[in-house]
């Protein structure tokens, strides 16, 4: 089994993940998200009255769970209709998939848990294939929770029946959320050795080890841009990032360059 060794320049370096734009609608999605997962739990466990007592008791928590919920369904939309590029290329970043994610996926576990004992297989997406998958599920989720809380939050235009089926649907919906928030937190706390370092990609800077950044994302960390760079990105956030075809595109056009620049007498 080859073992895989980082230089010590490699372990120092740092490349810019996301700018300031991207880190504040994240910090945004999570705080609201655990408020409304909070809050949602006091309020579905309405016989343990001790949960909703902190937001004044039952009736408070389950107004202020609605006004957060309907605020947060309007940032996103906001998000959606005034940076609509953006996010078409998140979902579509989310949505690539290929054959060489398979093989990334079988090797996860020995990647997130020993890193160092072998390189894991290469995967050509701006997210890795975890979070591609993590990525649709919580976008499922929080769409099946807004939908139905809408729903519920109307009672009185709607049969019975409709509003039963909402409150299961939102329950089932809202500790799926809750399991996706507990892995994203294992995962962003750098508990783990493969993911050291990672959550600096939302926080102080929006900056990752580059040895965690060639692990997780290979071609992203790559490509001549990031490389030239150094990673030290406009912090604004509002620049526009190429995809991950169009850097690798560049990327081998400059070498082919390159090679006919050397091959010429």
């Amino acid at each position: 089994m080859q073992r895989a060794t980082t230089p010590p320049v490699e372990r120092a370096r740092v490349l810019r993940r996301n700018g300031r734009r991207s880190r504040w609608l994240h910090t945004l999605i999570y705080l609201s998200t655990l408020f409304l997962a909070y809050s949602g739990i006091a309020v579905l466990l309405e016989a343990h009255p001790g949960l909703a007592r902190p937001l004044g008791g039952h009736v408070p928590t389950a107004t202020s769970h609605r006004l957060v919920g309907y605020g947060l369904l309007a940032a996103l939309a906001l998000v959606a209709v005034v940076w609509w590029r953006p996010a078409g290329r998140f979902l579509a970043n989310s949505l690539r998939f290929s054959r060489l994610d398979l093989r990334w996926l079988a090797g996860y576990p020995r990647m997130a848990l020993a890193p160092a004992s072998q390189r894991p297989a290469e995967h050509r997406g701006h997210f890795d294939p975890g979070q591609r998958v993590f990525n649709l599920l919580l976008l499922l989720a929080l769409l099946a929770l807004g939908a139905t809380g809408i729903v519920m939050g109307m009672p009185e235009r709607f049969l019975p029946a409709v509003y039963g089926w909402s409150l299961r649907i939102h329950e089932l919906a809202t500790w799926v959320l809750l399991g996706l928030v507990a892995g994203h937190l294992l995962l962003a706390s750098g508990l783990l050795p493969g993911y050291r370092g990672v959550w600096r990609a939302m926080h102080l800077g929006g900056r990752v080890p580059a040895a965690t950044a060639r692990r997780l994302w290979p071609a992203w960390a790559a490509a001549p841009e990031r490389e030239e760079a150094g990673g030290a990105a406009d912090d604004a956030g509002g620049a526009r990032q190429h995809s991950t075809d169009q850097l690798e595109g560049r990327g081998a056009r400059r070498q082919q360059s390159g090679d006919q620049a050397v091959r010429r007498p």
